[in-house]
């Protein structure tokens, strides 16, 4: 018992000695630690409650420690009683304490990482350029394909599906959305279609891949 309490307070003395010098020295890497546990900064903890579990799981891991030691408890015969006192310790002997330390240590390491610490960051973007809200008509003359009686058969000859108005206004929208990804500035784009009604379609944004994916789903029948 006295072995159990002697090992707990000298695990939680270094614990808190190491602690307060780590608090009062502050070196980079414990500055996000720091900022968690205080709440301030941009760093948390998603369950800070896990930390509980600290003051059980060391005397418990103390505790079997101890049971296991003294189950194997080597037994040494000496001619003389001042040998026991001048004989060299092992490098062995010498690190006989360092498994349940480097235990410990694993136990804080996990509890750290179950409690999930987070980082938050802002980041503010300022971008030139301009907002461009496109309305594309779905009503049914979109299906007339705007091509004469010769560039008709120059097309069956070839081989090609003449395209109608809705799928020329999506092959251009496309290229025009492009452009605006392959320039320095971003221009928000939103669109609404329209056939009887009008329906937004997506709101003014800068996320080119959305509005390029958006633009390639519509469909006549979609108002129609």
């Amino acid at each position: 018992m006295k072995q159990f309490l002697r090992l707990n307070l000298l695990i939680f003395g270094v614990l808190i000695i190491i602690g307060g010098l780590l608090w009062w020295m502050k070196p980079p890497f414990v500055l996000p630690v720091i900022d968690a546990l205080t709440g301030e900064g941009s760093y948390s903890f998603a369950y800070p409650w896990m930390f509980a579990a600290l003051p059980v799981l060391i005397p418990a891991l103390v505790a079997v420690y101890v049971r296991v030691k003294n189950q194997h408890v080597a037994v040494m015969a000496y001619t003389r009683d001042d040998v026991l006192g001048t004989a060299p310790k092992s490098l062995r002997q010498r690190l006989i304490g360092l498994p349940i330390v480097l235990r410990v240590a694993a136990v804080v390491a996990l509890t750290f990482a179950a409690a999930r610490p987070q980082a938050a960051y802002e980041e503010t973007r300022e971008i030139d350029g301009m907002d461009i809200y496109i309305a594309l008509d779905m009503s049914g003359s979109m299906r007339t394909i705007d091509l004469t009686e010769t560039e008709l058969r120059q097309a069956e000859l070839e081989g090609r599906r003449p395209l109608n108005r809705f799928e020329v206004a999506k092959v251009v929208l496309k290229e025009f959305v492009q452009r605006r990804r392959e320039r320095p500035w971003s221009d928000r784009i939103g669109m609404t279609v329209f056939a009887r009604n009008a329906l937004p379609q997506f709101p003014l944004t800068i996320d080119y891949s959305t509005v390029l994916w958006l633009i390639d789903q519509l469909q006549l029948t979609d108002l129609n």
